[in-house]
């Protein structure tokens, strides 16, 4: 099963960064350039796992986090903040709007692909789990 991997980044080296780090452990990967748009895409399309920065024009990644995690169909996609900042009031409003995780930039590629795994495979044994309820 591909996994699908949303990251939400108005830096075009950093979009392109994690782009080729994902689709080289192979996830299938969209992109989106701030906020809004990363929150239509991951409305219409329900990817996996969003990257979402914290500083970006039009929505910033907390507002555009706290509307995925307020809106029923979006909610359980996991979401992994990337930020140049780890200000503990910034790391704070991140967990509060529901991140599930954090990173900061300069991004060390092994640990965002331990991060991501590591969500996929909870999401994973939470969808198996719920079928064995239902």
């Amino acid at each position: 099963m591909t996994h699908t991997v949303l990251v939400v980044d108005d830096t075009q080296t950093v979009r392109h960064f994690e782009q080729k780090l994902l689709q080289g452990a192979g996830y299938r990967v969209m992109l989106a350039v701030d906020g809004q748009e990363g929150l239509e895409k991951a409305t219409k399309e329900l990817p996996d796992l969003v990257l979402l920065d914290i500083n970006m024009p039009i929505m910033d990644g907390v507002e555009c986090c706290r509307r995925l995690k307020g809106n029923d169909p979006t909610k359980r996609i996991k979401i992994i903040m990337v930020t140049s900042s780890d200000d503990l009031v910034q790391v704070r409003s991140a967990f509060d709007a529901g991140c599930d995780a954090y990173v900061t930039k300069p991004i060390d590629g092994e640990v965002l692909l331990g991060k991501v795994s590591q969500l996929m495979r909870f999401a994973q044994a939470r969808a198996q789990l719920r079928k064995l309820i239902d």
